[in-house]
């Protein structure tokens, strides 16, 4: 069941969100409202929209424990941001815009008392009819591809079994252990603020020998990319990809051909606060001239499309005369 933050919870479940909206209003609900048999706390952290400031959560109920850096720490910032507030065994990362089911929670908490070698359990995003909705799961194929990884997921066709354990889970209510959080220092920051944060992850914790699980049974709902700007995201999609496939890829094609291997890889443990807040604003200054050039291609490639339209040609004749009668009423207007 749900209690306030502080009171000793096995497991704290951390939301991390972009400002104040309707939407984190209706997950942390949905959260306190969860029914379980293992007691758990909430702790929200609000990163500020820099377009209206520092966020409002004066709504908030005050029994859960709210965090409002005073930069966006985007989703893996934010996560270690909330750390310091977890002192239970087990901390579950929550998206703003998901909404646990029924035997959500009892059902990964099971799963993780079960399989003490997993270190992160990951759910099932399902549609108002249960069936498996949006990717969950998969191998990390092509190793140095990860943007083929999500190709691998086969959850939405195929009998699913109780517990499975794959390459990589995504990060929307995934479980995560607490000590293996610890032993590789949590998630890489420098994926901000959103790409790849699991599956870095992921890669990470099985380069240290640890399983990397799904839990079926564990289901939620989930509204798909509702979490930053659709022209943002689509800059996001591949921001990141070449970094990752360099950085990780040679683990992930080591651990593919022996998964017990202990590959070489970056791992520099758990940043403070201040090199948390450092790395998020270098990257964040860097994408700044991509993400103008992006939009800027964007914005050529929807005129292009426009005007090669047949609508576009066909009403030529009347653009021109308008043209046309705009100049002479400026050569009669008086100076």
């Amino acid at each position: 069941m749900f209690v306030p933050t502080g009171s000793g919870a096995p497991v704290t479940l951390v939301v991390v969100a972009y400002g104040s909206t309707p939407r984190l209003r209706r997950c942390l609900d949905a959260l306190i409202a969860h029914e379980a048999r293992t007691d758990f706390e909430v702790v929200c952290v609000a990163n500020p929209d820099r377009r209206l400031g520092a966020p409002d959560l004066s709504w908030a109920d005050p029994r859960v424990a709210v965090r409002t850096p005073d930069m966006n720490l985007g989703w893996a910032g934010g996560l270690h941001l909330a750390r310091a507030d977890v002192l239970g065994p087990y901390m579950a990362w929550i998206q703003d815009d998901m909404r646990p089911r029924a035997g959500w929670l009892d059902a990964l908490v099971d799963a993780a008392n079960a399989h003490p070698r997993a270190a992160c359990f990951g759910s099932l995003s399902v549609d108002d009819e249960g069936r498996p909705d949006g990717v969950a799961a998969g191998r990390a194929f092509p190793a140095g591809e990860v943007r083929r990884w999500n190709d691998s997921d086969d959850t939405r066709v195929r009998a699913l079994a109780p517990y499975e354990e794959h390459d990589w889970v995504t990060s929307k209510g995934l479980l995560v252990r607490v000590a293996a959080w610890d032993d590789v220092g949590g998630p890489a920051v420098r994926f901000y603020p959103l790409n790849h944060v699991d599956k870095q992850f992921a890669t990470h914790l099985r380069a240290h020998g640890w399983r990397i699980a799904l839990v079926p049974g564990a289901t939620l709902a989930h509204g798909q990319s509702q979490s930053s700007p659709s022209l943002f995201r689509g800059f996001l999609n591949d921001w990141h990809e070449e970094d990752f496939d360099a950085v990780w890829g040679p683990v992930a094609a080591a651990l593919a051909k022996d998964p017990d291997a202990r590959p070489e890889h970056p791992c520099p443990g758990a940043p403070t606060l201040a090199e948390v807040e450092r790395e998020c604003a270098v990257e964040s200054s860097r994408m700044v001239v991509p993400l103008a050039a992006f939009a800027a291609r964007q914005q050529r490639a929807i005129a292009e499309r426009y005007e090669s339209s047949r609508s576009w040609k066909l009403t030529a004749p009347l653009r021109r005369a308008k043209n046309a009668i705009s100049r002479l009423r400026r050569r009669r207007t008086p100076r």
